[in-house]
């Protein structure tokens, strides 16, 4: 109590209102294969836009996870996604031998020119095994339609498993970078653009494309690149000879910001001031050019607004439809009209969805461009290449430079990895979660339940919903929805199909661990896929968490999510069976809830149990959802007493929060009764002295109506009051 020394009015507060708070019911959460996107960061996404913005289009290897996530969206609109990976320290595509060289023979056959592209891997297997990568693939002199093919081929060597380059290629036809080796491409007959095989000219080689190992350095999400991008070195190596400031090493290196073959594919050009102005060159005339183009046909103009002075760049990255433009300066203490900065590093690195840029501070250019199609006043004008497929180098060296010798230094590294990249098919490491370890990764992330409020969690049908599962067991405040598997139910009669459902969840080894923290529905469903132009079959956990969604938030989770009210199944085409009365009876017994068809109603979520596997309240989901929902609502409401005295000020301030809030449950018709006790009968001094406070909650939860018995009595011409009281 304060000590007053001088008479007066002193005014001094203390709230007493505290409340139960209200907490999140329908947020759900999901670990999947994305083709691109943060790694180990889950990520909130509200609609479908940014779905494909942050994590890609589906694809033919991960369209069931992209859709169970879009399908979910269509219910509700709090999805958290953690992308699953697997860390390597070598490419992910599988190892395929594409031909073999008879004896003696001098060709070697493959099928389809679409085995080859810019960044394949080449292993020549002789006396020795030499790997080398395919830089630059050119059409030859094919002025004859009836004669093969011929494609220029440049390789470059790449290191052995020390480390080192081969000081002599093992095949004639091979030697150091920039070597040419001519493809046949046969048509399949003259005339028609159609490829039969490809034929190497080698020396009796066997032909393979296979993954490369390499080190690198995955730069999993922005916190991961903030915490490395200081130890990212520029050396003076990577400079082309010549260039300005070539002794410090490149200027800039640009880094992906996800890992992903979707990464491919960006477009970068950088202009100065001077690329904005007209140039004239009276000795060629023919070669002079008005203005820069930053690419080709589309002048430096389309982009920006004004022109950048002279301390400043132009930045222009574009990746399909999606094009950023930023002028920036080189200068660290640059700042704009309204006092931001407009150091290269803070604006793309604060701003881009597409990439990461470090600036190499030694090297002190501070004017550099690098325009496509620029002319100078003395020369023939300048081609500058200006198109940077990232990892499928229009121009490269053994460093990975991109771009010419014109650039100044700029330089590039691939798909979110910094390091001398080599990849299958010029793509980048798919980071494919190809073991269920990868899964328990992504699901762990939101394993604090403190820090990710949590309510509905997607299994993953590749490891059958065991991550999903054991997250929610760990967390103990959410439940799992689980779906059938593709090959129990799709293309299987009704019969067929319940039969592998109640022998998959009461005899399988790998069916769902039963608790009462999950659910499994036994069933599939058919969408029509936008981006493939095709109809998929698709896993229907997304949309059965996407009802409970729904459910809680337009409702409360105490509610049942399934019926005609709240368990109507949207946007699908059909589902993969119906079962009859007798198959859902022998379902539901088993725990597994029915999807249905009823003409003219639509298709349905047709039960709401738990995975439980004995008797209890507990064993259906709107009873775990009216948990799930009370005990996290209280236990935060409670932390405001953390600390305070355990006397019966305290105990009736948690009484004054408790009794009201479920007061308010009961009203909304979640519960029927309840008992909070909070007293010396369960505060002994033994409890008190161990710094411990008690507080007993008895619930006895609303139960929904799942069986409907109508009985008709046929009374005959006798009164309802006689029959009644018989």
């Amino acid at each position: 109590m304060a000590n007053y020394l001088s008479p007066g009015v002193y005014v001094k507060e203390i709230d007493n209102s505290a409340i139960v708070p209200t907490v999140s019911n329908s947020v759900a959460f999901f670990g999947g294969n994305f083709t691109k996107g943060p790694i180990e960061q889950p990520f909130v996404i509200t609609n479908k836009g940014e779905l494909e913005t942050y994590f890609g289009k589906p694809t033919d290897k991960n369209y069931n996870e992209w859709f169970q996530c879009s399908k979910f969206l269509d219910y509700s609109n709090q999805l958290v996604i953690s992308r699953a990976f697997t860390e390597s320290k070598q490419y992910l595509s599988e190892i395929a031998t594409v031909g073999v060289a008879t004896a003696g023979g001098t060709t070697v056959t493959v099928n389809g020119k679409n085995d080859l592209y810019v960044g394949t891997t080449i292993t020549f297997s002789g006396t020795s095994k030499l790997n080398y990568e395919i830089t630059k693939i050119e059409a030859g002199d094919n002025s004859n339609i009836n004669d093969p093919i011929t494609w220029d081929i440049t390789f470059k060597n790449l290191p052995d498993a020390e480390g080192d380059l081969p000081e002599t290629p093992g095949l004639s036809n091979i030697v150091d970078d920039g070597s040419t080796v001519i493809i046949f491409l046969e048509h399949q007959n003259a005339g028609i653009d159609a490829y039969q095989n490809i034929e190497y000219k080698t020396n009796n080689a066997e032909v393979m494309y296979e993954d490369y190992n390499q080190d690198y350095d995955l730069y999993k999400n922005k916190n991961d690149f903030d915490y490395k991008a200081d130890s990212i070195s520029f050396s003076t190596e990577e400079s082309q000879g010549g260039q300005p400031g070539a002794d410090m090493g490149v200027k800039l290196k640009f880094i992906a910001r996800t890992a992903g073959s979707v990464e491919n594919n960006i477009e970068i050009a950088i202009i100065n001031s001077y690329d904005f102005h007209d140039y004239y060159n009276p000795e060629t005339p023919e070669q002079s050019d008005t203005k820069a183009q930053a690419f080709p046909g589309e002048s430096v103009l389309n982009f920006f607004d004004y022109i950048p002075e002279d301390e400043e760049v132009g930045i222009i990255i574009r990746q399909g439809d999606v094009t950023e433009t930023y002028i920036v300066s080189f200068d660290q203490a640059a700042v704009d009209g309204n006092n931001k900065s407009k150091y290269v590093e803070t604006v793309i690195n604060s701003n881009s969805r597409i990439l990461y840029v470090v600036d190499n501070v030694s090297n002190g250019l501070i004017n550099i461009g690098f325009a496509y199609g620029k002319s100078d006043s003395e020369n023939a004008p300048i081609t500058r290449t200006y198109k940077t497929y990232i990892n499928s180098f229009i121009t490269t060296d053994s460093q990975g430079i991109l771009i010419d010798e014109y650039i100044g230094g700029l330089n590039a590294w691939a798909n979110g990895v910094f390091g001398n990249i080599s990849t299958y098919g010029g793509e980048s490491p798919y980071l494919d979660a190809s073991d269920t370890g990868s899964f328990d990764e992504a699901y762990f992330e939101v394993q604090d339940k403190e820090l990710y409020e949590i309510d509905i969690v997607i299994g993953n049908e590749v490891d059958e919903g065991d991550s999903a599962i054991s997250l929610v067991i760990d967390r103990a405040d959410c439940i799992a929805m689980i779906g059938a598997r593709y090959g129990d139910v799709v293309g299987k009669k009704a019969a067929v199909a319940t039969d592998n459902l109640v022998n998959y969840i009461l005899r399988n080894s790998q069916a769902p661990t039963r608790t009462m923290f999950a659910a499994f529905f036994g069933n599939y469903h058919r969408i029509y896929d936008n981006y493939g132009k095709k109809f998929r079959w698709v896993n229907v956990a997304g949309d059965m968490a996407g009802l409970r969604a729904n459910t809680n938030t337009n409702q409360a989770s105490w509610w049942a999510s399934a019926g005609l009210r709240r368990g109507v199944i949207r946007n699908i085409d059909k589902i993969s069976f119906s079962p009859s009365l007798p198959q859902r009876d022998q379902l539901y017994k088993n725990n597994i809830n029915p999807i249905v068809n009823f003409p003219g109603e639509g298709n349905l979520c047709w039960g709401q149990k738990t995975l439980i596997n004995y008797a209890s309240s507990f064993d259906r989901v709107n009873v775990r959802g009216l948990f799930n929902t009370i005990e996290r609502a209280m236990a935060k409401a409670s932390r405001s007493s953390v600390f305070e005295f355990n006397d019966p000020f305290t105990r009736n301030a948690i009484l004054a929060m408790f009794n009201p809030y479920l007061s308010g449950v009961k009203a909304g018709r979640g519960i029927s009764d309840f008992l909070v006790i909070c007293d010396t009968t369960n505060n002994t001094p033994d409890v008190i002295s161990r710094n411990e406070l008690v507080v007993d909650i008895y619930i006895k939860p609303a139960y929904a109506a799942e069986f409907i018995q109508l009985t008709f009595n046929n009374v005959g011409t006798r009164s309802f009051s006689t029959v009644i009281g018989a």
